[in-house]
């Protein structure tokens, strides 16, 4: 089914801050992508469904708490279109740093060309954030895939930000990878994995920061040249 933009105004309705983005109704019903992902519009459609109405919420609520640190509402809500799960995680992920006082910047241009999701500030040093999150295929819905490895998947979009420099090799401060590994077959052992396997790829990665079965867990990379220290660890997991 086709939502109309008459249609896609009265779900919005129902999620106050999502709509508070602003945009065209028919730019949301235009939106695809091409490696039939689901984008907003497909969510959208499903609204009715427990699990895509629960999706909606959180995301709602990650705007509503979050969205003030995002200089530019265009660039945020052009991200919700086209990659809603990717961009929960980063709201997600930003809500975690906002609720434990810590400092948060998006889509910080670091070394020339190059950028990541965020820079935070830890123990008054800067740390470069990347976020990585599966991306719900179409196909797999249909084939009730509740799980998708995403090891090498997060491998290849490493790799691709370094060959495009959006993440240099030779990065002189720390970088974290956080990861959203429900229903992405990962856990703290095949994180570690990566590490071992890939080790001189991946040198620059200080940690990854993982979500695990509802809970928050800092994996330190031993091979990287530029590593966390106690307190920064300290500072990113102690609840405050």
């Amino acid at each position: 089914m086709m939502l109309t933009e008459q249609q896609v105004s009265e779900v919005l309705s129902r999620y106050p801050d999502i709509l508070s983005l602003g945009g065209r109704f028919k730019d949301i019903i235009n939106c695809g992508n091409s490696n039939n992902e689901f984008v907003l519009k497909d969510i959208l459609e499903k609204e009715s469904e427990p699990y895509w109405n629960a999706f909606l919420t959180r995301l709602n609520n990650f705007i509503k708490s979050t969205s003030k640190i995002y200089l530019s509402k265009k660039k945020l809500r052009n991200k919700i279109y086209s990659s809603p799960f990717s961009t929960m995680w980063e709201l997600e992920f930003a809500n975690y740093c906002t609720s434990q006082n810590i400092s948060i910047i998006p889509e910080e241009k670091t070394v020339g060309n190059s950028n990541v999701d965020f820079k935070i500030s830890l123990a008054g040093s800067d740390v470069l954030v990347e976020c990585h999150a599966r991306r719900l295929k179409k196909k797999e819905e249909k084939e009730h895939v509740a799980i998708g490895d995403i090891t090498r998947d997060l491998a290849n979009t490493v790799t691709g930000k370094q060959n495009e420099n959006e993440i240099p090799s030779d990065l002189k401060m720390p970088l974290i990878l956080a990861i959203d590994g429900n229903y992405a077959g990962v856990d703290p052992i095949n994180v570690e994995s990566f590490f071992n396997f890939r080790s001189k790829e991946f040198h620059f990665v200080s940690a990854i920061f993982l979500k695990h079965t509802g809970s928050y867990t800092i994996i330190q990379n031993t091979y990287s040249k530029n590593s966390l220290t106690a307190q920064q660890i300290n500072e990113l997991t102690t609840r405050v």
